[in-house]
Order: structure tokens, then C-alpha cells, then sequence
């Protein structure tokens, strides 16, 4: 018996029996509370909280889940003591093995996950656009050229998933992906649907459409391979990329990256950055378009920004562009692209009175603080004037998760957020179709459903 069991064996006041830990209710007969997790997970996990505290279980097609919520789970998940007790590894591996991978970045924990990190940071930080911004400028022009055309309706899901991918593979591996956008799309979908999330059957991991999709995304990373080998036998000219530094840490080093890994590294940011980019803009979209005075101030913000000769990061700090700026945390806190985690408890451990038990695989709710009065007055209002100190408070604002496993590429996703949407709203005069109200898609990733629409009313530059 480990001293953890010992420890809450003797305490009165831990709870070990799970008919004692509160219940989310309204669910329905065999669904349980699937129907309102998938509406919107942020609101299901909000109210739950207020209703039974911290600590509760869910009912997901009759398998109870416990939940750990609120600013205390924020905390656990960036406390030393999350680091021990949590993992993430039964989570994320399936994706993984559709690679045929020993390790993923997101897969495993301790040293392993630690080095890994380290080696691949470069790659995903904000620094990877630097001396690059027109050429990102000259890649979102292209999109907004051919499919934001003026007088109709841009269906805005799809352009931005496209128009994302062309960036992360320019950004990634100085490669545009032309043409296999859909395969992309589908195979990125299916994984963690099936793989992740597990909402999805298993065989929709072997429907034919999958299958050839996930034999594209191979074949682009195998090709970004073979090129590696080109441009080193002919002195490595052109800039530097994500396929450069995953060769070469596995030629030094290929027991941490072993050849069977490389081609799901070199297109990891399609599958962590394709949703998370593509949704989060989109529903800025329709919070900046749904706010004149908002709208208003990034037209003036924009307008100077690109009467530059150069641009450069500098240029979309916050102080820079305040209005665009507030507009993304506005967003990120309303819409969080990742409301919730799933992790696996690596110990048995106790979190507010309860206990968890080792191997058991947790929800995380810690965006549930965004829609707290206590953190963000008149929570559920998109407010460019909300004070920046509401959004540096412990646990408060949490879009990228908590951690070990926080987004690594966060600085480059809001980055490329904001020069994306700073030329979006530079080019291109837009509004919401009248009486339009904005309805979310849950999986695989929050954001607006495939039905939002914008009309381009013309040009403004």
C-alpha cells in the first residue's frame, strides 16, 4: 500500500467513494451529458462548477469521468504537484501510432518530453516569422485574392483553414501545401477524433477517405525528408526550417528522435496549429464585425500599420495595435480553442477533498474561470476596454492550457493571428449577413460551424 492510499485511508475528510461526489445533471437516457458537453464545453463546464464546486462527474454515454474545475484546476495543472500527479500519455498516443511513432511531443512526459521541447521551441516561437513578414503577407494576400472575392458571402471556416495551412507549411518547412488542403483537413480531423478526443468510432479510422488522407500527410512529410537530403548535399541553401532541425537532432541523437518519428514532427503544425488558428480567427471575425467601435479602431490601427515601409514584430505588440490586440485576448477568453484537457492521474493523489486514483483519466475544466464574475466583470461581453491586469491573474486566462504541455507554439500562433487578421481587415471592407447569429461547432475544436458567412462589400485597399 503506497503512502499516498495510507494518507487518504486516514483522513475522515477525503472522499474515497464516488456516490459521493456530486453528479452534473439534465442529462438524457443512454447519451448521459454527451449532447451538453458537445454544444458548448466552456458553458457545460462553467455550470457544473457553479452547481457542484471543484469536483464532479460527468455521464458520457454511460461512462462516469470525474472532473476537476475552476481556478483550483488552473492552478494544479501549473503547480509542481500537477507535474507529478498528471500525464497525458494514454491521451495522445493513439495519434502517435498513425504515424508509426515511438514518441510525440504532446505523448509523453518527464525528460523525454522536457528535451524534447527544448530541441523543437525554436520552431514554433514567434521568432520563426522573423525577417519572414512579407513573405506571410504575400501568402495571406494570395488567399484573400483568390476566395474573398468582392460581392459575395466567403464561407469563413474553410478560407481560414485554408488559408492557415498555406501559412504553417510557408512558416514550418518553407512549403506550401497547394492542392492536398482537404487531405490535410480530413486527416488532421479524423486523428483526433478517433484517436484523441475518442469521440468518433474506431472505423472511422479506416474509411477510405481517412485512409488516403493520412497517406498525403505522410507523403508531404516524406517529401520534406527527401529535401532535406537535396539541400544538404548542395550546401543547405535556403533558410533554415522545422525539417532541419528534426534531422538533425536525430542524426545526433536517434534514440530521443528516431527515424519512425521525424514525418509526424515535420508535420505537427498542421495538427496542432490548423484548428487552433483557423477557428480562433474565425471567431474574431464575428466578434470584431459584431462590434462598430471595435471594428472602427483596427481600421485606423491597420491602416497606419501597413503605411510602413517594413514590418516586423514590433510593429503588433499591444502597444502598437491595442484595439486588435484586446480583440484576440477578447476572443481567446470567450472562444478558447482549447476549453478543456484530458489527462490520466500518474499517482493516486487528493485534489479538494477527493480522491483520484492512479490511472484514472480526468476532464480538466480550467477555462471555466473565463466566464467568471469573480475574474472578468460582465464576463460573457466582448469588451476591448477590459483592463490587461484581469487577464495576468493566477489561473484567470488560460487558452493554451497549462504546464508541462502549454502550447508551445503559442507566441507564433497569436503572431500569426494578429498580421493575418491586421491584413484581413486592411484589404477588405466586410460585414455579418443581416440578422446573423453566430452558432459553434464543438469538435474536433471550438469555433464558428461551417455555415458562418461574412459579405465582402468590397475593397478598402
Amino acid at each position: 500500500m503506497n503512502a499516498v492510499i495510507e494518507a487518504v485511508e486516514s483522513k475522515p475528510d477525503v472522499i474515497t467513494d464516488r456516490s459521493k461526489v456530486p453528479s452534473v445533471t439534465g442529462g438524457l437516457p443512454l447519451l448521459g451529458n454527451a449532447m451538453q458537453l458537445a454544444r458548448d464545453p466552456g458553458k457545460f463546464f462553467y455550470d457544473a462548477y457553479r452547481e457542484n464546486g471543484p469536483v464532479f462527474q460527468t455521464n458520457i454515454m454511460g461512462k462516469k469521468w470525474l472532473a476537476l474545475a475552476g481556478p483550483e484546476s488552473a492552478k494544479l495543472m501549473g503547480s509542481a504537484e500537477g507535474k507529478t500527479c498528471l500525464r497525458s500519455k494514454e491521451v495522445w498516443e493513439g495519434v502517435s501510432k498513425e504515424f508509426g511513432a515511438k514518441y510525440s511531443l504532446v505523448a509523453v512526459d518527464g525528460d523525454i518530453h522536457k528535451r524534447l521541447r527544448k530541441a523543437f521551441q525554436p520552431s514554433f516561437a514567434k521568432g520563426a516569422m522573423r525577417g519572414h513578414y512579407p513573405a506571410v503577407i504575400a501568402v495571406t494576400d494570395d488567399e484573400i485574392d483568390e476566395r474573398w472575392e468582392s460581392g459575395k458571402e466567403v464561407s469563413v471556416v474553410w478560407a481560414f483553414q485554408r488559408m492557415a495551412t498555406h501559412q504553417l507549411g510557408f512558416l514550418s518547412n518553407d512549403h506550401v501545401p497547394s492542392g492536398y488542403e482537404e487531405d490535410i483537413r480530413i486527416a488532421v480531423r479524423n486523428m483526433i477524433m478517433v484517436r484523441a478526443i475518442k469521440i468518433w468510432p474506431e472505423f472511422m479510422a479506416h474509411t477510405p477517405s481517412y485512409k488516403r488522407s493520412r497517406a498525403v500527410l505522410h507523403d508531404i512529410g516524406q517529401k520534406l525528408i527527401d529535401r532535406y537530403h537535396e539541400r544538404k548535399a548542395n550546401g543547405f541553401e535556403g533558410r533554415r526550417t522545422l525539417i532541419d532541425d528534426a534531422m538533425e537532432m536525430h542524426e545526433a541523437d536517434p534514440e530521443l528522435l528516431p527515424a519512425s518519428d521525424i514525418i509526424q514532427v515535420v508535420v505537427s503544425p498542421y495538427v496542432a496549429g490548423l484548428d487552433t488558428v483557423a477557428n480562433t480567427i474565425g471567431s474574431m471575425l464575428y466578434e470584431v464585425l459584431a462590434c462598430p467601435e471595435a471594428l472602427e479602431g483596427i481600421h485606423k490601427e491597420v491602416d497606419a500599420l501597413f503605411a510602413k515601409d517594413e514590418i516586423g514584430e514590433e510593429d503588433l505588440t499591444p502597444k502598437e495595435m491595442p484595439t486588435l490586440h484586446r480583440a484576440m485576448l477578447e476572443t481567446l477568453r470567450l472562444h478558447p480553442i482549447a476549453p478543456l484537457a484530458m489527462r490520466v492521474a500518474n499517482t493516486d493523489f487528493v485534489y479538494e477533498g477527493v480522491q483520484v486514483k492512479e490511472g484514472e483519466l480526468v476532464y480538466m475544466g480550467y477555462t471555466v474561470c473565463h466566464y467568471m464574475e469573480e475574474f472578468f466583470p460582465n464576463p460573457m461581453k466582448f469588451d476591448i476596454h477590459r483592463p490587461v491586469e484581469q487577464y495576468k491573474i493566477p489561473g484567470a486566462f488560460t487558452p493554451y492550457s497549462r504546464g508541462p504541455h502549454t502550447c508551445l507554439g503559442k507566441t507564433l500562433a497569436e503572431m500569426q493571428m494578429m498580421l493575418t487578421m491586421a491584413r484581413l481587415f486592411y484589404k477588405l471592407d466586410m460585414s455579418l449577413p443581416e440578422g446573423y447569429v453566430f452558432k459553434k461547432q464543438t469538435f474536433p475544436t471550438p469555433g464558428p460551424n461551417k455555415h458562418f458567412k461574412v459579405i465582402v462589400n468590397g475593397r478598402r485597399h
